[in-house]
């Protein structure tokens, strides 16, 4: 693997650097634990590698099924993907789990309105939002917006 000087505005170094944090950090497989995964997924988010950011995500959950980070990050990428439906299912598990995760309904509400444009949807994750997190003034607009439609 060749290290290669970085300009740290580059979205390839860092993921690069990551992956050799990751390499360099001995560990044998089988004491890999789901929180590498989640670490690696979370580089390579930054580096804007969803598919990559993806399957570590999927790593991450299948050492441990009820690991929240990893599901909603998993979701988050798949959302930055255009990809709606698959990210509210992975919002929704996250729900599942622990109904007041306020990013997860956020980016539920996001995915409804934005995305599917379904306002209703979106109005009832939003108010659940928008009741852990009233002072958020740019949801309160869009809560405003979505309502005057």
């Amino acid at each position: 693997y060749e290290i290669k000087e970085c300009d740290w505005s580059s979205d390839v170094c860092s993921s690069d650097l990551a992956f050799l944090f990751f390499i360099m950090w001995p560990r044998p497989q089988q004491f890999i634990l789901p929180q590498d995964h989640y670490n690696m997924g979370l580089s390579y988010t930054m580096g804007k590698k969803y598919n990559n950011a993806i399957m570590q995500f999927d790593n991450a959950i299948k050492l441990r099924t009820n690991y929240l980070k990893p599901i909603y990050m998993k979701g988050f990428c798949l959302l930055r993907q255009r990809k709606p439906r698959l990210a509210i299912r992975e919002f929704e598990k996250v729900l599942k789990i622990n109904p007041y995760y306020a990013k997860a309904l956020k980016n539920t509400a996001l995915a409804y309105g934005w995305y599917l444009k379904d306002k209703t949807k979106a109005l009832y994750y939003l108010d659940r939002y928008l009741k852990l997190c009233p002072d958020d003034i740019e949801m309160l607009r869009i809560r405003q917006g979505l309502r005057s439609n």
